[in-house]
């Protein structure tokens, strides 16, 4: 269905909008491999920096922090970082 079809040309739906916040995460470098390497369970940050040694540890942090605020991706004391059910 088209744009103008939805409601004009132009206009963005909410869903839109949420659809394009989740291409804009997961089309940076590094945040599919993030997902991926969580896909079997939770792992702490030493170990997805283990996973990943290419990426820096700035990076890591920084796409975890973004995928976090995507609530993609959730961290508990203990457990690590691990998928959430939208992830």
């Amino acid at each position: 269905m088209s744009r103008q079809a939805r409601g004009g040309a132009g206009e963005e739906t909410a869903v839109d909008a949420a659809l394009l916040a989740l291409f804009d995460v997961l089309g940076r470098r590094w945040a599919l491999r993030i997902v991926w390497e969580l896909r079997a369970g939770g792992m702490s940050y030493r170990e997805l920096a283990a996973r990943i040694p290419d990426m820096s540890t700035s990076v890591l942090t920084q796409r975890l922090r973004e995928l976090r605020a995507a609530r993609l991706v959730e961290h508990e004391r203990g457990t690590g970082y691990r998928l959430t059910s939208q992830g």
